[in-house]
């Protein structure tokens, strides 16, 4: 990386960032970024001033969708635990079902292949990785050029307005799928194809993975953004206050096509072949077009939008500050569909209010107590396809935070604690899983066409503490409690309540820094350890016969060395000391493989 900033004259200067990263990856995940980002700062007057941004970002990042993935082994059909399960236990179905119809040495083939962790955690491939060839990684092009200005109206008043336009294209191909079916139920159905082990001429293949879906999206995107912010500052009475005034209007043109090839479970396409072993893949020759790809989408959408928002803070006294403030937003959705017949085009609009209250109290110099509450709205679907149903209201979230923050040693213990509670309401909206070739009995089976109106609610603590021990030692540490459950709303079908999935319910972290001075630097060297924890998390789907799978907790330990002076920045940063394999994210039916232990050197000269 160069960064370089120089003034150019009394009233003008500059700023120059160029900066290139490339990895091999770990699991042959590679990634590269380039980057270019210039300014240029104009002062009209004191009062006046200008800057002039420009980016360009161009990067290649691979996707791991699929992870380590769960064994799809059904045990609520079975009469044993997992890890006791038996040849006899994996009996057939009714044959006159439709059912798949195993050898008894293909069944006692099939158990002899579980492990105790198969339908409740993920299968450990080691280093391997189920990301095929004909993959691509995320290719985004990136460009933004910004002007910003920052004006003194008046004693008191203050006006930043900035306009931007941005483009943003990408094509890549994405790998999805990939499932190893044990042992599911499908419409009380045992191994109904293609849900069921795979066996090609008579031979089973208890690791293979099937419903393999490889997608090729290419999408580009222009975006103009304005936005302009007024405050005031004001006293009356005894009390003090800010005004605080944002509009903003956004408007964005997108056009997106995406197609698609499978493995034989699916004939939209020509064949990819089966992973016949995920502990050792076998992987398609060619690349994406020789599979005679299918055109599954393909749409262009404009979507603009535009809000006005007024906060205001208040001063009562030393003792209480208050924040009060409101917005109004509207979104307006305009789609033509370039894929099926006659091009149908499909408008969405929908608008909202959204505030924000809080409420600050100095109880001691060393102590205050504040409560927030808002609501918020995301706008449905933005970036993806809209049919005759999606002109529905937006999503909206409540939330509410009761905190303390207090001092104490002159200042060298800060801390707060807060208590959280947060809502998030889904409305209805289309199932991925469920497949448009609603004539196949292989599809849609059980499977709903839309998801519901369900509630993430997550209610938990959090406390953060940072201590200057003394000029040597310094320690901060930040534990988290929640229990996030994903709540049934008023359309919902007989879903139970359940941890909402990928999101752990205790997490914490610690570091420990010692500084030391060396008689011959000029400056002390840091030397730091850390500890970090995560829960486990839940990683469930019922439409598999996985009622409760998860990914298993972990803890980390990291080490950093750092020394800061004038002219020299070096840090060296070891992560996972002990090397013990973990998955940093919960997938779905399946967990991401946290990286090897890593050592990085970061060193920067400043002239």
């Amino acid at each position: 990386m160069f960064d370089a900033t120089n003034a150019i004259n009394d009233s003008l200067a500059y700023r120059v960032v160029a900066n290139h990263e490339q990895s091999d990856g770990y699991r042959g995940l590679n990634d590269e970024r380039s980057e270019l980002y210039t300014s240029l700062r104009y002062d009209y007057s004191p009062d006046n001033k200008f800057l002039i941004s420009a980016a360009y970002i161009d990067d290649a990042i691979q996707i791991d969708s699929i992870g380590h993935p769960v064994r799809l082994i059904d045990l609520t059909l079975l009469d044993a635990e997992a890890g006791s399960v038996t040849a006899s236990d994996l009996v057939n179905g009714d044959v006159d079902s439709g059912g798949l119809q195993l050898t008894d040495e293909q069944i006692a083939e099939l158990a002899a292949s579980l492990t105790s962790t198969d339908g409740v955690q993920p299968y450990d491939l080691g280093d391997t990785s189920l990301i095929s060839p004909l993959s691509e990684p995320n290719e985004g092009k990136e460009f933004r050029i910004k002007i910003r200005q920052d004006v003194n109206l008046a004693d008191n008043w203050t006006l930043t307005q900035q306009l931007q336009y941005r483009t943003y294209e990408t094509d890549y191909i994405r790998q999805t799928s990939a499932y190893n079916y044990v042992y599911t139920e499908r419409t009380d159905v045992i191994n109904l194809e293609p849900r069921a082990p795979l066996v090609i001429d008579d031979v089973l293949y208890p690791f293979a993975a099937r419903r393999q879906e490889y997608r090729n999206i290419v999408a580009d995107e222009k975006v103009w953004q304005y936005f302009i912010d007024v405050t005031n500052t004001w006293s009356a009475g005894g009390v003090e206050g800010e005004h605080l005034f944002s509009a903003n209007y956004e408007d964005h043109e997108m056009s997106y096509a995406q197609w698609s090839i499978w493995d034989a479970d699916d004939t939209r396409s020509d064949a990819v072949p089966y992973i016949l072993d995920i502990r050792n893949p076998n992987w398609p020759t060619g690349t994406f077009d020789d599979y005679n790809p299918s055109l599954r989408s393909k749409y262009e959408k404009d979507v603009s939008s535009w809000g006005v928002s007024f906060q205001e803070v208040l001063y009562f006294n030393e003792y209480l500050t208050g924040r009060f403030g409101g917005a109004y937003g509207a979104v307006k959705q305009t789609y033509l569909n370039q894929y099926s017949d006659g091009n149908p085009e499909y408008d969405a609009d929908d608008d909202g209010f959204t505030y924000n209250l809080g409420l600050t109290y100095k109880v001691t110099p060393n102590i205050s107590t504040f409560i927030n509450h808002s609501k918020g709205r995301t706008a449905y679907s933005v970036l993806g396809s809209l049919s005759e149903e999606d002109n529905r209201p937006d999503s909206e979230s409540i939330s509410w935070d009761l905190g303390l923050r207090f001092t104490a040693l002159s200042e060298q213990l800060l801390g707060s604690i807060v208590v959280f509670d947060t809502a998030r309401t889904n409305l209805q909206y289309t199932n991925p899983l469920y497949e448009d070739n609603i004539d196949d009995p292989a599809y849609n089976i059980d499977v709903p066409e839309f998801y519901y109106d369900e509630q993430e609610r997550t209610t938990g603590v959090e406390i953060d503490i940072n201590f200057d021990i003394n000029e040597q030692w310094a320690l901060n540490t930040n534990a988290t409690y929640q229990e996030p459950v994903t709540e049934p709303g008023n359309f919902a079908s007989s879903t139970d309540e359940e941890q909402t999935k990928g999101i752990a319910e205790k997490t914490a972290s610690t570091w420990l820094t010692y500084s030391h001075s060396f008689s011959a630097l000029p400056a002390p060297v840091k030397f730091s350890v850390g500890v970090s924890y995560e829960d486990e998390r839940t990683i469930s789907a019922s439409a598999f016969g996985i009622y409760y799978a998860f990914v298993d907790s972990y803890t980390v330990w990291d080490a950093a060395i750092s020394y800061v002076s004038d002219d020299w920045d070096v840090q060296l940063n070891i992560k996972k000391l002990d090397n013990t394999d973990y998955y940093s994210s919960a997938m779905y039916l399946g967990g991401l493989p946290g990286e090897e232990r890593n050592a990085k050197l970061t060193v920067a000269y400043r002239f």
